[in-house]
């Protein structure tokens, strides 16, 4: 799966005054998140803090995180906002894909992946740019609904896709997270965060075979 226009635990329920969460996770279900966070410094020097706490509140499995710095001078030199994330969220295991480099460091995506689990490999994939390039190729899974900007959403820019390559699967659920307990949505960056809830389901046959071939042949580090 990718995240967040760059890729599920059922029964979350986001009341928009944040009074009640359900985060009864069932069986073969990962919850997904993905969330822009503009550098971790749209309202406050560095909201990495606030942000895993709002995370946490969310319980995914897995994050998938946009507008990061990488050693770079705007947010500093020595920090490395993917790992510093990580680390807020207890140790989990994560993965930096720089996009262009930017102020003496880099500037891309990133995943973060619960320490529930344990990654035998990772890589970067560079998609191909342009408007509908291979959309055949992905199915869309969150919500089309307003993400942007996060004071007054106006307009959906941030998704979770699916690669069409054969694997069985139903969404569970899938929701524009706009209220936390634990953080203001509408400040902590200038998008709001999504999820999805997938569950994965035997497959009769395997998944299309040249998937992965496809993507390494795209595969930057």
């Amino acid at each position: 799966m990718i995240a967040g226009c760059a890729v599920v635990h059922p029964a979350l329920s986001f009341a928009l005054d944040g009074s009640e969460r359900a985060t009864d996770k069932g069986e073969k279900v990962l919850r997904i998140a993905s969330y822009n966070v503009g550098v971790f410094g749209k309202t406050e020097e560095s909201s990495i803090d606030l942000i895993a706490g709002m995370m946490k509140e969310l319980e995914p499995d897995m994050i998938a995180l946009q507008e990061l710095d990488s050693c770079a001078n705007r947010s500093g030199k020595d920090i490395f906002q993917l790992e510093e994330f990580a680390k807020e969220m207890g140790d989990w295991h994560y993965r930096f894909a720089r996009a262009i480099p930017f102020e003496g460091g880099g500037y891309g995506t990133g995943m973060a992946i619960s320490p529930v689990f344990n990654p035998t490999s990772s890589f970067s994939v560079s998609l191909p740019q342009g408007q509908g390039a291979e959309a055949k190729d992905w199915t869309i899974l969150s919500p089309l609904d307003a993400t942007i900007p996060s004071t007054s959403p106006k307009e959906c820019i941030d998704y979770i896709a699916i690669l069409n390559n054969g694997a069985k699967y139903e969404t569970v659920k899938a929701e524009v997270c706009r209220s936390f307990l634990s953080g203001n949505a509408a400040t902590a960056s200038d998008h709001l965060p999504v999820f999805v809830e997938v569950r994965l389901l035997p497959s009769t046959s395997p998944a299309k075979a040249g998937t992965m071939q496809m993507m390494r042949a795209r595969q930057t580090r």
